[in-house]
């Protein structure tokens, strides 16, 4: 999995999580806030997914303001809802 950032200057950072996080360390500062450690979880607003990634608005947990939009890649077979249609609904194959 990889995790990314796009800020609002079109500028690119990475991000980490640890499994089960609800919120993803970025590195640098809150271009709003200048906080560190700089941490940014997914606001109300545009969530989609492509074929393998997640897409949602950002905010910086510690101002509340939008910073950019959360990128988050995933390791896929099929696709991402493939992968759910075979993993939770189908029984299993081997191929």
């Amino acid at each position: 999995m990889k995790i990314e950032l796009k800020m609002a200057d079109d500028s690119v950072r990475e991000g980490t999580a640890a499994s089960g996080a609800t919120s993803v360390l970025v590195l640098g500062a809150c271009p709003e806030c200048k906080g560190t450690p700089f941490y940014v979880g997914g606001i109300k607003g545009t969530r989609s997914h492509t074929h393998d990634q997640h897409l949602a608005d950002a905010g910086c947990l510690a101002c509340g303001k939008g910073v950019g939009k959360l990128v988050v890649t995933v390791d896929t077979i099929f696709g991402i809802d493939a992968d759910e249609e075979m993993l939770s609904r189908s029984r299993c194959r081997v191929y």
